[in-house]
């Protein structure tokens, strides 16, 4: 990942990050907060939180700790409407934008289920471009019974008196539906997350999404040739990934998975891309005023300190990225 940020660039970054512990101090997430800024991401898309947003603490929390991060900050969360006994709740996501693409910013979202949030950026001539932030179930859940986000979205599915009440099934029914909604009213979708499904295969539901979508795989479009490799620590496949607008590939600068756990404890291979700002919005973006802030980012802090650092050259070997000719 280029650091600094090229100029005339913006970053989206996405990632599992397997769970945020929650404190009433909010230092896990503040560390996060802190790795977004740190790694100058516009947008970071946080995949299975595992924390009830319907919660107050929890929004209170999220809100505080990304405030610190950067006064200039937009966030949505999602999670289901099932209660929960404690701030723990698997699955969920969040979208969070910083600094001065929070001005493009015209709408955001979530879904009720908590399968993925939204953030609608406002470009030149009336362009939209849509982030989208996913998470899709495995296949089966890790129990028969359970809060397992599998269990949530079938509960909730069945209270819809949906006939199917399958989560993946309505995962990409509900997705395509969304999608192309947003793509009738002229929008381009950036669609990233962790998706427990890769796309080699003939049967899969996302790559059927691709087609009648018409979007494509970012890292496939730029890297044709390269073998499949394995974006969960456990795994053997890319299952996470980032599907974009045929019209937004031409605006992309780099691209890049990096090695496990890099940033956080997590078991997932986070990814970044970065865009040519006129080439992704048509014009510039604005500047936002400064404001004052107390003890935003600490200079000293592990995250700061970790990521100063130079990757190894183990690290190197793992990271797979791409960077096109300007």
């Amino acid at each position: 990942m280029p650091l600094p940020q090229p100029d005339n660039s913006n970053r989206f970054y996405s990632g599992n990050v397997n769970g945020i512990t929650y404190t009433q101090a909010g230092n896990a997430m503040r560390d996060h907060c802190e790795e977004q800024h740190h790694m100058e991401a516009d947008v970071r898309g946080y995949i299975e939180h595992n924390l009830d947003t319907t919660n107050f603490r929890v929004r209170e929390m999220f809100h505080k700790t990304t405030k610190l991060a950067n006064p200039h900050y937009v966030l949505t969360m999602a999670s289901s409407t099932i209660p929960a006994a404690t701030t723990y709740k698997p699955g969920g996501t969040a979208s969070i934008a910083m600094g001065d693409i929070t001005g493009r910013i015209r709408e955001q979202g979530s879904d009720d289920l908590g399968r993925w949030s939204f953030m609608k950026f406002q470009g030149k001539s009336g362009r939209v471009v849509t982030h989208i932030a996913a998470y899709q179930v495995c296949v089966r859940p890790t129990n028969k019974t359970g809060l397992t986000a599998f269990h949530q979205q079938e509960t909730l599915l069945g209270r819809q008196k949906q006939s199917d009440t399958n989560p993946r099934k309505n995962f990409h029914s509900d997705l395509k539906r969304f999608i192309k909604e947003c793509q009738q009213r002229n929008e381009d979708i950036y669609l990233a997350g962790d998706f427990n499904e890769t796309l080699e295969h003939s049967t899969s539901r996302m790559r059927s999404m691709c087609a009648e979508c018409n979007l494509v795989d970012i890292w496939t479009q730029l890297h044709p040739n390269h073998p499949d490799f394995a974006t969960y620590i456990r795994g053997s496949t890319r299952i996470d990934y980032c599907l974009v607008s045929i019209s937004l590939v031409s605006a992309i600068r780099s691209i890049g998975y990096e090695p496990f756990q890099f940033r956080s404890k997590t078991d997932h291979r986070g990814l970044y891309v970065d865009f040519h700002t006129d080439l992704l919005f048509g014009n510039k973006t604005h500047r936002l005023a400064n404001t004052p802030t107390r003890g935003s980012i600490r200079k000293t802090s592990k995250v700061a300190k970790r990521l100063s650092k130079p990757a190894t050259p183990m690290v190197v070997k793992t990271m797979y990225s791409k960077t096109l000719a300007t």
